[in-house]
C-alpha cells in the first residue's frame, strides 16, 4: 500500500509546466502531503468499560475463591481430620494414614472431597465480599473528602517523631515535600490495615454459619448424624443451640480476623512502595 500523498508526489510533477518543475513542485507536493491526513476521519471513541469497578472486583473475588478451594482442598479434609481426632493415638502414620483410611473406608478418593460444596458455599461468595468491601473502604478513604482527614490523623500519630513537630514546624534536615510524601506513604499504610482488617471482619461474620457447618460436614464419617447435606446441618445446629450454636467461635474467629488481615495489606502495600511499584498500575 502506497504512504499518504505517494499519488500526489507522482502526479504533480508531470502536471506542472517545465519552467516551475523543481523546488516549486516539492513544496506543492509537500503541501499536499501534509494536508491528507486532515482528509482521514477522526478515530472513534474509545467503548466504555463492559464492567463497573463494583463488578469487576465481584467476579474477580468469585474466581480467586474457587480457586482458593479447588488449589488444595484434599489437604483441607486431611488437617480437619487431625485435628478433631483429638489424640495423636488416633493417627499414629500422620497425614497418610489419614489418607489411607479415607481411601479405604470412606468411598476412595471422593472422601477426600467431603465438604466440598459447602466449602465453596463459604469461600467463593466470601472471598467476593472480602475483596468487594476492601476496594470500596479504599475509594471512600481516597476520596476527597475522606483523605484530608486521614492525612491529618496520621500528621498528628507520626508528628512528635516525624518530619513535621510542633505547630507544623519542619524539623531540622527536612523538606516540606519530603514531608508530604511521608504523611501521605503513611497515610496509605494505615488505610490498608483499617479497609484490609474490616473486609476481613465482615467476611468471617458473614460466613460463619457456613463455617461452622463445614467443619462438622468434612470431620463426619459416612452414616454419622452429621453426615447430611448443608441445610440440615443448620437445622440441627439451630435446634442444638440457635445463633449461639451456628456462630461458635465467632469471638477468636474475629479477634483473629482483623490484625491477620490487617498485617496481610499492610505488608502487601508496604512491599509495593518500598518496591517502586503502584497498587493501580
Amino acid at each position: 500500500m502506497s504512504p499518504p500523498g505517494a499519488h500526489v508526489r507522482a502526479a504533480a510533477p508531470a502536471s506542472l509546466p517545465g519552467p516551475h518543475r523543481g523546488p516549486q513542485a516539492e513544496a506543492a507536493v509537500a503541501l499536499a502531503e501534509a494536508a491528507v491526513p486532515t482528509l482521514q476521519p477522526p478515530p472513534p471513541p474509545p467503548l466504555p468499560p463492559r464492567w463497573s469497578p463494583a463488578s469487576r472486583e465481584l467476579l474477580a473475588g468469585f474466581a480467586a475463591g474457587a480457586a482458593n478451594v479447588g488449589s488444595g482442598y484434599p489437604f483441607d479434609t486431611i488437617k480437619c481430620r487431625l485435628q478433631a481426632a483429638g489424640s495423636a493415638a488416633r493417627y499414629p502414620g500422620g497425614p497418610l494414614q489419614v489418607v489411607r483410611a479415607v481411601l479405604l473406608h470412606e468411598g476412595g478418593g471422593a472422601g477426600l472431597f467431603r465438604g466440598l460444596g459447602a466449602t465453596m458455599v463459604r469461600e467463593v461468595p466470601g472471598n467476593a465480599l472480602f475483596f468487594v468491601s476492601y476496594e470500596a473502604l479504599r475509594r471512600t478513604l481516597s476520596s476527597a473528602a475522606a483523605a484530608p482527614a486521614v492525612s491529618a490523623i496520621v500528621g498528628l500519630a507520626v508528628g512528635a517523631e516525624g518530619p513535621n513537630t510542633g505547630a507544623g514546624r519542619p524539623a531540622a534536615g527536612s523538606s516540606e515535600p519530603a514531608a508530604e510524601a511521608r504523611r501521605n506513604w503513611l497515610a496509605e499504610l494505615a488505610a490498608a490495615m483499617l479497609c484490609g482488617g474490616t473486609a476481613g471482619t465482615i467476611m468471617w461474620a458473614a460466613v460463619m454459619p457456613i463455617d461452622v457447618a463445614k467443619t462438622r460436614l468434612q470431620t463426619a464419617r459416612p452414616g454419622d448424624a452429621w453426615d447430611v447435606g448443608l441445610v440440615q446441618h443448620w437445622a440441627m445446629l439451630w435446634r442444638e443451640g440457635r445463633l449461639a450454636a451456628l456462630y461458635a467461635g465467632l469471638t477468636p474467629t474475629l479477634l483473629r480476623a482483623f490484625p491477620a488481615n490487617a498485617a496481610q495489606w499492610l505488608a502487601w502495600e508496604a512491599c509495593m512502595r518500598g518496591l517502586g511499584g503502584d497498587r493501580d498500575t
